[in-house]
């Protein structure tokens, strides 16, 4: 399959089953890839700067997730400041800007001001997203979004300076970002990536991807679309495989939560319960910490160490060492899944 080929979130085909009450088993920490020194870009409130002769200077939208080349993207659009960004680059006809990953608050809000200092970061490799498709849908939202946009991510990023860091701090009284960064970078040039389907580490990652796979199944939770290992996994680059699993591991970790959170509602529900036999269920439904709420509503807040390794997949240049890394975190998440089933077979014999 060829490089521009676009991936799409419905090949997954993911399940979720939502009111399973075991609870998933969180088992120590597989092994994490490599930090690497000056990985990240420590952000605070400076002057505005000039951009220097001859430099690339792009638009700059950090968000919480990462976006990997050959795949599209789309966004919702309600800050002032990204309302403006892409009137901007429509004007400008480039269309393109950068989306580095950054820290968050709960709920996937950047509000540098409202974060503690050491979440006030940027990781110095971005990608490339190019406008294709915006949607004006005030109308139809009740102005809660503005536009509805498309994207194709055209590539990487390298961020070599911010030129107005305290755009990510000003909000106006509303909490809204009234500004957008931009910044100096390098667009990285990219080999064009030839799918090799009979690379060692292409069909050890397939065939350790089959086998979490089935364990899947047997725990009721998010996988793949079957022919995914036929049709898709030996013909796609390490760049689509990146981003199909981590859409999948964004969606077992919701469907954890769920899981774990069933569970604790269920223990709250019976604890009010005995200290009030006369308690009715709605009452203690209005009394379950929000919290828990979240959970079951699949909100999900995922670490930094869920992010640190899909980082450094997409720092990394080399197509084999990414499919190598790629292979590593597979085969970790066997090596969980298989201590998970042990276990739950350990704990039914009791």
């Amino acid at each position: 399959m060829p490089r521009s080929t676009r991936y799409k979130s419905h090949v997954l085909s993911l399940r979720r089953p939502l009111s399973q009450s075991l609870a998933a088993l969180k088992l120590g920490s597989s092994r994490r890839l490599p930090r690497r020194q000056g990985d990240w870009i420590e952000v605070a409130e400076a002057a505005a700067v000039e951009a220097s002769d001859n430099a690339t200077v792009l638009p700059v939208f950090p968000l919480s997730s990462i976006y990997w080349p050959g795949t599209e993207a789309r966004l919702n659009i309600i800050d002032p400041a990204y309302i403006k960004m892409y009137d901007d680059i429509l004007l400008s006809g480039s269309r393109r800007f950068v989306v580095p990953y950054t820290r968050s608050l709960p709920g996937g809000r950047v509000r540098y001001a409202e974060m503690p200092r050491e979440d006030r970061k940027l990781f110095h490799v971005g990608s490339l997203l190019y406008l294709t498709d915006l949607q004006e849908v005030s109308s139809q939202t009740g102005d809660r979004v503005k536009y509805v946009v498309s994207h194709e991510v055209k590539g990487r990023v390298k961020l070599l300076r911010l030129l107005n860091p305290s755009a990510l701090f000003e909000t106006d009284d509303e909490g809204n970002k009234i500004n957008y960064l931009n910044a100096e970078v390098e667009i990285l040039s990219e080999n064009p990536e030839e799918t090799t389907p009979h690379a060692s580490w292409r069909e050890e990652l397939l065939s350790s991807w089959k086998q979490l796979h089935q364990l899947s199944q047997r725990f009721e939770e998010p996988r793949v679309a079957e022919d995914f290992f036929v049709k898709i996994g030996p013909n796609v680059s390490t760049w689509v495989l990146s981003a199909a699993w981590q859409e999948l591991q964004v969606a077992t970790e919701v469907d954890r939560g769920q899981k774990r959170a069933l569970q604790d509602v269920e223990q709250f529900l019976k604890a009010m319960k005995q200290q009030n036999s006369e308690m009715s269920g709605q009452e203690a439904l209005q009394r379950v910490p929000r919290g828990l709420l979240r959970a079951l509503s699949g909100s999900v807040e995922l670490s930094s160490d869920f992010w640190e390794p899909l980082l450094q997949i997409l720092a990394t240049d080399s197509t084999e060492d990414r499919g190598k890394f790629l292979l590593e975190l597979i085969q970790n998440e066997l090596k969980l899944s298989n201590t998970r089933l042990s276990l739950k077979k350990a704990l039914s014999e009791d």
